[in-house]
């Protein structure tokens, strides 16, 4: 099992959630106005994204 229990899990969200905001808010700096929410939103759907398929991938390769 990739995750142990459910505050790993959170605390492993929460660490890959901040490594993506950072990295989007510093590679998509632009003139126009870059909102906060819309940032959250994005990189939050995207850190649970990435952590399903982390989890679906050791699940099918740990069976082997």
């Amino acid at each position: 099992m990739v995750i142990g229990t459910f505050l790993e899990g959170v605390y492993v969200f929460l660490f890959w959630w901040v490594l993506f905001l950072i990295f989007h808010r510093v590679l998509h700096r632009s003139p126009k106005v870059n909102t906060w929410k819309k940032d959250l939103i994005l990189t939050g759907l995207q850190t649970a994204f990435s952590l399903v398929v982390l989890i679906a991938v050791s699940f099918f390769w740990g069976r082997h």
